[in-house]
């Protein structure tokens, strides 16, 4: 897990919200999932251009991270708890990972690898984007993690109508038939 994987606008971006809140006497931890915490556990090269955060943060903080001297050229949610309403695999919160940083203010933990694939199922079901598929392929998430990712879905993210349902299933017919044919 390297720290050092992610890009460096957002370590510039976190560098300046550390300096920000240690000088407020403020503390904040992050829960990162997605992309960005693909890249830094090396399951995946491309960047992101967020971190999601599983946590939630207070306005205040919300505000430091959105204003212009703390994020230079990134977007105003670039550290964003908008993830906080996503379920979680069950007992992810005990497999969380810390990530070493030269922050003092701002600690970061990561989701563990197969949570975060398991999670990317669901986003490359549920969305239907290219991005959450080929990320899949990157990582070479196994039949069985993907069979994991499909309990997941069936159990935090199943629609009540059986039309529905058939729909869903049919979606990850064909996302198991596109990874593992």
């Amino acid at each position: 897990m390297e720290y050092e994987n992610l890009k460096v606008d957002f370590k510039n971006a976190l560098s300046r919200l550390d300096q920000a809140l240690m000088s407020l006497g403020i503390r904040v931890q992050i829960l990162l999932g997605g992309a960005s915490a693909m890249k830094i556990l090396g399951l995946i090269p491309r960047d992101s251009n967020d971190l999601d955060n599983f946590r939630k943060m207070e306005s205040a903080v919300l505000s430091l991270i959105a204003s212009p001297e703390i994020r230079g050229g990134l977007d105003e949610d670039w550290l964003n708890d908008h993830a906080l309403d996503v379920c979680l695999p069950d007992g992810a919160e005990s497999r969380v990972q810390e990530v070493a940083t030269p922050l003092k203010a701002v600690m970061i933990n990561i989701l563990s690898g197969n949570d975060l694939l398991i999670m990317k199922v669901a986003a490359a079901v549920i969305r239907g984007e290219e991005r959450d598929k080929a990320d899949l392929k990157l990582a070479g998430i196994s039949l069985e993690l993907f069979e994991k990712g499909v309990d997941h879905i069936k159990e935090k993210y199943r629609p009540e109508e059986a039309k529905f349902q058939k729909y869903q299933d049919d979606d990850i017919e064909v996302l198991r038939n596109e990874l593992f044919r």
